[in-house]
């Protein structure tokens, strides 16, 4: 029997079945795939770190460190500081598409690709015109090194020449795009559609 004014915080058995929290167990699994983003960071060069913009610079140090230490008790101390990064941060879900993108096996990088050729055949085929539409989507872009290696690329199609400057020409409008934010790949992807009618 209860006394008065006492109160129940016995969970029952109906509160207890309809409980959908994460277990001890579940939580640990967890924190072990955050952990585990370490080794599959400390795989990357440094120009493909420079993508996880998101990082800051005790990160960074951390990880650059981590790349000059020996396998040992120190090592699997650092992995397990950086684990506890990341779950502090969490940056969990923007490293898992971030390596999707830099290891080139997601939609994005994909589609990213694809826009980047379409742009590259526009500005080799159309010239100035084309290049007008791509400032129109990128201002930053340098448009007297644009003009130029797009001369260029014409040049060596026209010659029946080895498309080096082309190859160029891609390797800088990916540059272009690669710091964009989803939501702004999107509204460029739809001024370069309506660009291509």
């Amino acid at each position: 029997m209860k006394k008065h004014g006492s109160i129940d915080t016995a969970i029952s058995e109906e509160e207890a079945y309809y409980y959908d929290g994460p277990s001890r167990s579940a939580q640990k699994r967890e924190a072990q795939a955050q952990t585990d983003l370490v080794p599959e960071l400390l795989a990357l060069s440094k120009e493909q770190l420079k993508k996880f913009t998101f990082f800051d610079d005790d990160f960074r140090a951390g990880l650059m460190m981590m790349k000059k230490m020996a396998f040992g008790p120190a090592y699997r101390r650092q992995r397990n500081y950086l684990g506890k990064c990341i779950r502090q941060a969490g940056w969990a879900e923007q490293i898992q598409a971030t390596l999707g993108l830099v290891h080139g096996d997601s939609k994005q990088a994909i589609a990213m690709h694809h826009r980047c050729e379409q742009w590259r055949d526009r500005l080799i085929l159309e010239g100035d015109a084309a290049l007008g539409d791509l400032l129109a989507v990128f201002p930053h872009a340098d448009r007297q090194e644009f003009r130029q290696t797009v001369r260029l690329a014409r040049q060596e199609k026209e010659q029946q020449k080895a498309p080096k400057h082309a190859r160029i020409l891609f390797k800088m409008l990916k540059s272009l795009h690669e710091p964009m934010q989803p939501t702004v790949q999107k509204d460029e992807e739809e001024s370069a559609e309506e660009g291509l009618d």
